[in-house]
C-alpha cells in the first residue's frame, strides 16, 4: 500500500518531490516563499528621472499664480501695479517734490522778452511767472552776509542742474493789463501750480488780491496738495507794520503750517528789509554794485535760522547787464536744518511770496 501524502512539498528526509504531477489543490503548485532574511524581490520598475526634471510631485498641478507673471512679462505687457502703490498715494509719495535730501534750492524765474520789453516802453501787459527749482549743489558755499565768497550761480551752472518743480502762475490777463496800468500789478489775484519733474501737477498755492498790511488787508498766499488739503499758509505780518514798513522799508512774511486756518502754527518768518535798516544793509543789492540782496528766514522768537538772498550771478557782458536792467530774478534759499518737507515747502511758498510782493514788476511806468 502506498504512503499517506505528506503536508510538505518536499519529503522529510530532503528527498526530491514526487514524480507524479501533483493535484490542483496541492501546495506544491506555488513558488516556496523567501525567507525572512532573503532580499526582496526584484521589479522591473521605470528607470528614476533626474532629480531636477520635476520640480513638484508628477500627479500635482502646477500653481496658476507662480507661472502667471512671467508669462505676462515674456509677452511684453504691462506689469500690475503694486497693492501698495495706489494712484492717490503714489502721486504724493514719488511724484512729489523731494526737498528733503537736499540743504536748499535755487529759484530761477524763466527769461521772458515780452516782459522786458514791456517794462522798457511802459507796455500796460505782465505775462504770467515761471518759476524753475532746482538743488543747490552739495559743494557750493553760500554767503550769509555781503562780502561773503558766497556761490553766485551763473546760467551754464543752473542749465546743468536737474530741476525738482516748475511752478507756473495761472492768473487772468485782462487783471494783470489793467493792474499794470494803476501800478497795481504785484497785488494781483493768482494761481500758481507746481509740477514735478515729470509735469505732473502735485501742488497748488492761491493768491486774493490784496491791498497789504498797511491797509489792514494783509498779502497772503495758501498752498493745497493735490488732493486738496491745505498744507499751510504765508501771511504778511500785521503787527507793527507801519512802523516797520514806513521807517524801516523791512517786510514780513509769517510761514504758517497747519491743515486749517484755526489749527496753523507759526514755524519761520522771512524777514525783506530792502533798505539799511536790517540784519545787512540791502541797499543796491542784487546788482552789479552789490552782488546779493538778503532775505533772512527766523525762528518765531526772531533768531536767525537760515538766510537766503536773491542774487546778480557772476556773468558778465550782454547777460549781466539784461539781467540788471530786466530783474530777471533768481534765488537762493536754504532750509533751516530740523525743517521738514512740509516746512520746505510752505518756506518756498514764502519766497514766492515776497518775489510777488517786492521783487517785481509793480506797474504804472507810463504815468510820469
Amino acid at each position: 500500500m502506498p504512503p499517506p501524502p505528506s503536508a510538505y512539498p518536499y519529503q522529510p528526509n530532503g528527498g526530491y518531490p514526487p514524480t507524479s504531477s501533483p493535484t490542483a489543490t496541492s501546495p506544491t503548485s506555488y513558488a516556496p516563499q523567501p525567507m525572512a532574511s532573503a532580499p526582496p524581490p526584484q521589479y522591473a520598475a521605470a528607470p528614476a528621472a533626474p532629480p531636477s526634471a520635476y520640480p513638484v510631485a508628477p500627479t500635482a498641478a502646477p500653481s496658476p499664480p507662480a507661472y502667471a507673471a512671467p508669462t505676462a512679462a515674456a509677452a511684453g505687457a504691462p506689469m500690475p501695479m503694486p497693492p501698495y502703490a495706489a494712484p492717490g498715494a503714489q502721486a504724493m509719495d514719488s511724484s512729489g517734490i523731494p526737498l528733503t535730501g537736499v540743504r536748499g534750492v535755487v529759484v530761477q524765474e524763466a527769461t521772458q522778452i515780452v516782459d522786458a520789453v514791456m517794462e522798457a516802453v511802459g507796455g500796460p501787459y505782465e505775462a504770467a511767472n515761471k518759476y524753475k527749482v532746482l538743488p543747490i549743489p552739495a559743494d557750493k558755499r553760500l554767503a550769509v552776509e555781503h562780502g561773503d565768497p558766497g556761490w553766485l550761480p551763473t546760467r551754464a551752472e543752473l542749465d546743468a542742474l536737474s530741476p525738482l518743480a516748475m511752478a507756473v502762475e495761472k492768473s487772468s490777463c485782462l487783471l494783470r493789463m489793467c493792474l499794470a496800468c494803476w501800478g497795481g500789478l504785484n497785488l494781483r489775484a493768482l494761481e500758481l501750480h507746481f509740477t514735478n519733474p515729470s509735469g505732473q501737477p502735485v501742488f497748488r498755492a492761491d493768491r486774493p488780491c490784496r491791498c497789504g498790511a498797511g491797509c489792514c488787508c494783509p498779502l497772503e498766499m495758501t498752498m493745497y496738495d493735490g488732493q486738496g488739503r491745505m498744507l499751510g499758509m504765508v501771511e504778511e505780518k500785521c503787527e507793527g507794520c507801519c512802523w516797520e514798513q514806513c521807517c524801516l522799508c523791512t517786510y514780513t512774511h509769517n510761514v504758517l503750517v497747519g491743515g486749517s486756518r484755526q489749527s496753523l502754527v507759526h514755524k519761520y518768518s522771512l524777514v525783506n528789509a530792502s533798505c539799511c535798516c536790517g540784519r545787512v544793509s540791502n541797499c543796491c543789492g542784487a546788482t552789479c554794485c552789490k552782488p546779493n540782496f538778503f532775505i533772512d528766514v527766523t525762528d518765531p522768537q526772531g533768531r536767525l535760522v537760515a538766510a537766503a538772498y536773491k542774487t546778480y550771478g557772476g556773468e558778465g557782458g550782454c547777460s549781466a547787464m539784461c539781467r540788471c536792467c530786466f530783474e530777471f530774478n533768481q534765488y537762493v534759499l536754504p532750509f533751516p536744518k530740523d525743517a521738514t518737507q512740509q516746512d520746505r515747502l510752505l518756506l518756498l511758498l514764502g519766497l514766492l511770496s515776497i518775489e510777488y510782493a517786492y521783487h517785481s514788476r509793480q506797474g504804472g511806468e507810463g504815468d510820469d
